[in-house]
């Protein structure tokens, strides 16, 4: 397993391959950028066919990723373009080629767009099952098994497969009893961007409605592995609050051990402390989708840098126009934990000061001062999903507000996590952290070393804007 990815510690705007950045992220430096599959995160209009004029005019304004709805209605299998495309099991024309469409539409769509864009890289494409059409029979394991072939069939070359990642991982062929693919790709990770090349990586989320999802999955990849063969596509359970689950000795929760020997894909929800799951499934390499919001909207600055610096690979956004790179500070396609979750908060690069819980206090009232930088835990913070700033020597203690209310001149201290808006920050482009509670309110740095920071009504000013130096993960 890689220890460490071998972006972090780089607080600097995120970098991508040529042609997957938009013209105006692009520098000649960043250019040679040529991360690996696993290392690289996509922003992800989410519903993709239902938003837009058409399916590859997201492509063409810089996406790399795609999600499509299927339904198992109907003998889909027989049809040569497969399932239909919905949400909710209504048919319809959508933003593919087909009228109603399907999913060999939208795929061929993409397989055409490709072939027109020689050297734009490779596409990450979510099918999305659905089970509004008929709950109580939808997505059975044989189901699965039909998906899987058609969607090989489809797109033939174009499609970059589980097995053709199996052997870039374990330097070998995949036999049944031989080394799992979750623990090949802990050990040696994903082929670069370059490498895949212009071919789609496809991954499989959903299938049946809550905790059924995953036993679902479970046995639609148990009835191909009995084939003594890995599937086409990557199955992506959903994951749970557990990041243990993800580790090559463990089992996912509802899943069979054989099926979760092969799983490198997970789907979480945004939800508290959803940055642990995602640490550890970029720990080890592992595929990771990002839907929902949780206290910020998916489409801000926030829950952007949160999922990106904690190794989100595809980030969805239910907005219309999700185009925002923010200033090109997070390109639509980049390098994941290129910016920090787990950081020192400078309070002076020049000086090297920094914030800090005085005396290492782990109660409510130890106040944040600044004191010069050093490697104690009191300095260190994780950038939760929440927005809470913890100290790694106090985990269960937050960054928050004296008297719980944001006002000028309130003092910085230490306050027991309980999911109040004082303890909530939220990171903008220009480095200052509002107040969740009232965002006019700003942490504000103290002039003197050893004294207590505050918030002041935020302004463009030097004394409300912090540098993040990013430090060695502790959060697993």
């Amino acid at each position: 397993m890689r220890t460490a990815p071998k972006w972090l510690g780089r607080v600097v705007p995120l970098l991508a391959a040529t042609a997957l950045l938009t013209a105006s992220a692009a520098t000649p430096a960043q250019a040679k950028a040529d991360p690996a599959f696993d290392d690289t995160y996509f922003v992800m209009q989410h519903n993709t066919y239902d938003a837009g004029d058409s399916l590859t005019g997201w492509l063409d304004s810089g996406f790399r990723s795609v999600e499509l709805d299927v339904i198992d209605r109907g003998d889909w299998a027989a049809n040569p373009a497969g399932p239909y495309i919905s949400h909710n099991g209504t048919t319809g024309d959508f933003n593919c080629s087909g009228n109603p469409d399907r999913l060999g539409d939208c795929l061929n769509d993409l397989a055409g767009w490709q072939a027109n864009h020689p050297g734009s890289g490779p596409l990450l494409v979510f099918v999305d099952l659905k089970p509004s059409w008929n709950p109580a029979f939808a997505w059975g394991a044989e189901d699965f098994e039909k998906l899987d072939r058609k969607i090989a069939e489809i797109l033939g070359e174009r499609l970059f497969p589980a097995d053709e990642l199996y052997r870039f991982a374990a330097r070998e062929p995949y036999s049944k009893g031989g080394t799992p693919l979750r623990k090949a790709v802990a050990d040696s990770g994903w082929p670069t961007l370059s490498q895949i090349g212009d071919r789609m990586v496809v991954a499989y989320t959903g299938s049946k409605f809550g905790s059924l999802t995953n036993k679902a999955q479970s046995k639609g990849l148990d009835r191909i592995l009995a084939q003594g063969k890995l599937p086409a596509g990557f199955f992506c359970p959903d994951a749970s609050k557990d990041p243990n689950e993800l580790d090559p000795w463990d089992t996912m929760k509802g899943m069979s051990e054989t099926a979760s020997e092969q799983v490198v894909c997970s789907n979480i929800e945004s939800r508290d402390h959803y940055e642990k799951v995602a640490e550890r499934a970029a720990d080890l390499n592992q595929l990771t989708h990002l839907y929902g919001g949780h206290v910020f909207g998916n489409e801000s600055y926030t829950y952007n840098y949160i999922a990106i610096s904690h190794g989100i690979t595809a980030i969805g956004r239910d907005a219309t126009g999700p185009e925002d790179t923010f200033g090109g500070k997070f390109p639509l396609v980049g390098v994941s934990r290129s910016v920090p979750g787990q950081f020192q908060v400078q309070t002076s690069k020049l000086t090297k000061k920094c914030m800090a819980v005085e005396k290492a206090g782990t109660k409510k009232g130890a106040k944040l001062i600044s004191e010069k930088c050093s490697k104690a835990d009191a300095q260190r913070f994780v950038y939760t999903a929440e927005g809470q700033l913890r100290p790694k020597h106090a985990e269960k203690m937050c960054v928050d507000i004296n008297g719980s209310k944001a006002k000028a001149g309130a003092k910085i201290e230490l306050g027991r996590c309980d999911g109040g808006a004082t303890e909530k920050w939220q990171i903008t482009a220009d480095g200052k952290f509002q107040s969740y509670a009232n965002p006019s309110f700003c942490l504000a740095k103290p002039a003197l070393l050893g004294s207590q920071l505050s918030v002041e009504k935020c302004r463009d000013l030097p004394t409300q804007r912090f540098d993040l130096k990013a430090v060695p993960n502790w959060v697993r």
